[in-house]
């Protein structure tokens, strides 16, 4: 009969044989791609979060080119960019990231592949002077910091055994699914609910009240000056070999409606981000906020900010025949003609405009 301290170590040497097996798996199968290439008998559908995978295509994954942002970029569709710019692109948005943070990520994965030859990047127009964001306590850090011992996290995750491995090996072995990784045109994309109904939700009217036009403060000019040359500039000038694609993301007429007597204000603070930007020579930075057949169209978005993949689709085709390009020469009218369309335009006839009527519109 095997005595109480036998039991114990049995047990002990069970739940260590358990989660020595447990570990194995999840190192082997590797879901999120951190520590070797996709295994070719499995196939990486790509379903968790782009903050947990986005490290590992990095580190792992062939490309000459990055796509980055926030949720504004998450709809583009890297064979178009493939073709159109004749590259081999990889795709890492970062829904909700604060330009900090983007920027983090992209000195990552430029560590892993300082030849890149190109990096498109959309810069959020409500993010000028934000360095944190609000919940930054999602981001699984763990997986891209060069701490062994915190891979526990990863390792012996229960939504990673559970809901990603062993679905995995099921399709495998099981369903005999064919190994593969999800393509890049569908990883990390949305497109739903697009048209007035759901951009100008919880919106009855627009109250356009113009204020006076009062000189940013000190404060605010120092935190943009800050943000832009810490989180964006920053990069191009320790690659000067790779050309940055940068575009300030083309929100909605809803958007600057809701912001309408800040107007003037925002003006000037696109104004320094633009001025600093163009300092450096191997950046090309554009802007489609004067393309009004988008922001004014509200079949394209299904909020103030968020458009569909249509127009990610527009935004690479005008990036390649540089229609948007923002120079030290055109900056100011562009900045003039902004201000002069969005200080006069009808707001409350977006109420009027025809409702989405079908998918197609979202085609090329």
């Amino acid at each position: 009969m095997k005595t109480n301290k036998q039991w114990c170590i049995c047990f002990i040497s069970l739940y260590m044989f358990f989660l020595l097996v447990i570990g194995a798996i999840v190192i082997i199968v590797d879901p999120f791609i951190h520590y070797h290439k996709p295994l070719k008998s499995l196939y990486y559908s790509l379903d968790a979060s782009d903050a947990s995978i986005n490290d590992g295509i990095g580190k792992f994954f062939e490309y000459n080119t990055i796509i980055t942002g926030t949720s504004m970029t998450q709809n583009f569709k890297t064979s178009e960019a493939d073709k159109l710019f004749q590259i081999e692109s990889i795709k890492l948005p970062l829904a909700g990231a604060t330009y900090k943070v983007v920027n983090e990520q992209l000195q990552r994965i430029l560590s892993y592949n300082p030849k890149t030859k190109y990096v498109f990047r959309g810069l959020d127009l409500g993010y000028f002077s934000i360095f944190e964001w609000e919940k930054p306590h999602i981001y699984p850090t763990y997986l891209y910091d060069k701490e062994i011992f915190n891979d526990v996290y990863y390792i012996y995750n229960k939504d990673v055994f559970l809901k990603e491995c062993i679905p995995m090996l099921y399709d495998a072995f099981i369903c005999k699914k064919a190994g593969g990784i999800r393509d890049f045109d569908s990883y990390s994309s949305w497109s739903s609910n697009f048209g007035k109904e759901f951009a100008l939700k919880g919106i009855d009217h627009f109250e356009l009240q113009k204020t006076e036009n009062r000189p940013l403060s000190q404060d605010l000019i120092q935190s943009i000056i800050q943000n832009i040359e810490q989180n964006v500039s920053s990069l191009p000038k320790k690659y000067p070999n790779t050309t940055f694609y940068f575009f300030l993301t083309p929100y909605s007429a809803v958007w600057w409606g809701n912001n309408y007597s800040n107007i003037p204000n925002f003006i000037e603070q696109e104004k320094i981000v633009i001025e600093l930007i163009l300092e450096c020579k191997n950046v090309k930075l554009y802007s489609f906020n004067n393309e009004i057949e988008i922001t004014t169209n509200l079949n394209n978005y299904r909020d103030p900010c968020h458009y569909g993949e249509r127009v990610n689709s527009i935004m690479l085709e005008f990036m390649k025949e540089d229609r948007g390009l923002l120079t030290k020469e055109n900056y100011i009218s562009y900045l003039e003609k902004e201000k002069d369309f969005y200080l006069n335009f009808d707001y409350n006839s977006l109420f009027t405009q025809s409702d989405f009527q079908s998918e197609n519109q979202f085609q090329k």
